[in-house]
């Protein structure tokens, strides 16, 4: 018989409201909300059915973090290819108004639809499936990002239900990995990232000044996401990256200061390397560009420890 916590933990995993849970697997929300708080026993119909949901499960992953040059975008193009040189079927959505990760994949081209286009409402409103556009990795889709996000930012920042407006897009798409790259700031983008993922990967760089405003980054995840402070170990990654031999000291110093976060450091970390760089502005990932260098090692452990992750 299921426990209201396992209850509890998969609907989060799955990344759905209590509300959308009772949506997807035809129950009340009243009912689910009494389920998880043990005022009710848990039937088996409604164990096989969110069983089955997680089965069918797509893993939306944020790469977020307010700082910005920490290796947010280096990491979301080279994990969402890795994803996909591995046989899975992947999506880069850039929601960052910098573009870089359009940029890196060389799809920037502002005059074509973009993202932009999927979280505008009305006629201005275009479906998803006109701005996905293919990669030379296959297997790897992206939705492109411009400047005009930002003023997309402020048209959104009146509307109602605003936080939604990805998630509703992504729905119904049949990818193994979505991948959302995140712009460096913690506005109605990020937000609306945060609700749509179901894992978040915070990439932090080894100095002292990539932690300012990581515990607040930290609380906006809990309040978006409803996790608890033991919660956070299961949905959310710290990466370390651009680690050097110089960087021992400041590594053991940031991991100390990791340590009184709740969060859980991946074993795989990103060294420091001139190549990663090179294949940035190449426009191509590091496994094409330097397919037997650290960068390309050190990614290939990320991709391998992001696919073992399981919630």
């Amino acid at each position: 018989m299921m426990k209201k916590e396992e209850l509890a933990r998969i609907r989060k995993s799955l990344g759905l409201t209590q509300k959308e849970l009772a949506e997807k697997i035809g129950y009340s929300f009243e009912t689910i909300k009494r389920y998880e708080t043990g005022e009710r026993t848990i039937p088996d119909r409604v164990e096989i059915a969110t069983n089955k949901l997680r089965e069918n499960k797509m893993e939306i992953i944020a790469i977020i973090n307010q700082k910005g040059g920490v290796g947010k975008t280096t990491t979301s193009i080279n994990l969402s290819s890795g994803l996909a040189i591995t046989g899975k079927k992947v999506l880069l959505v850039d929601m960052d108004p910098q573009a870089n990760s359009s940029k890196g994949l060389g799809l920037f081209d502002p005059d074509k639809g973009t993202v932009s286009n999927i979280l505008l409402r009305g006629k201005e409103r275009t479906n998803i499936q006109e701005v996905i556009r293919k990669t030379e990795i296959e297997g790897l889709d992206i939705i492109t990002s411009s400047v005009k996000l930002e003023k997309t930012e402020q048209i959104l920042t009146g509307a109602t239900f605003r936080e939604q407006l990805l998630k509703q897009s992504l729905q119904g798409l049949k990818y193994d990995y979505i991948i959302i790259d995140c712009g460096p700031r913690l506005g109605i983008l990020n937000i609306n990232a945060l609700v749509a993922c179901n894992k978040v990967i915070v990439p932090c760089k080894i100095d002292r000044y990539s932690l300012e405003g990581f515990g607040d980054l930290i609380e906006t995840i809990m309040e978006v996401k409803e996790l608890s402070g033991e919660d956070i170990n299961e949905y959310v990654r710290i990466v370390l990256t651009m680690v050097s031999k110089k960087s021992s000291q400041s590594l053991k110093w940031v991991q100390n200061q990791l340590e009184t976060i709740n969060c859980r450091v991946m074993k795989s970390f990103i060294r420091q390397a001139e190549t990663v760089n090179q294949a940035h502005m190449e426009t191509k990932p590091i496994f094409m560009f330097d397919p037997k260098g650290n960068g390309s090692q050190d990614y290939e452990s990320l991709v391998d420890e992001v696919v073992k992750w399981q919630n």
